[in-house]
């Protein structure tokens, strides 16, 4: 087989594993726009100037940021982490937030 052949296979071969696992047609990417969507709507709900939140690329990561205290950065994640497809929630710091079981909103603000 001539060499540029190969490569011409392989390049293809390539493609269509990128396109299938970023999903078909690009659901995936939707899907992560999606739960973005609905945890700055959270985030928009609690009235905390400055505080936003993004989905870290190809993750289903919920990274908060803006100026909170520890107290705030809980009941941020207390409101992020129980919504759909979002697996984890952390501070855009690093340090990550698992849910302390209080409801969402509990005086953030």
């Amino acid at each position: 087989m001539h060499p540029a052949l190969k490569a011409f296979i392989g390049g293809t071969a390539a493609t269509v594993a990128t396109v299938v696992a970023h999903g078909p047609l690009g659901a995936g990417e939707r899907a992560l726009g999606g739960i973005e969507t609905r945890a700055a709507a959270v985030v928009r709900a609690q009235e905390v100037p400055g505080i936003a939140v993004r989905v870290a690329p190809g993750t289903r990561d919920a990274v908060l940021s803006g100026p909170a205290n520890d107290f705030q950065q809980q009941g941020f994640a207390d409101c992020v982490a129980p919504l759909e497809g979002v697996r984890s929630v952390r501070w855009e710091t690093g340090a990550r937030l698992l849910p302390s079981g209080r409801p969402c909103g509990g005086g953030i603000g």
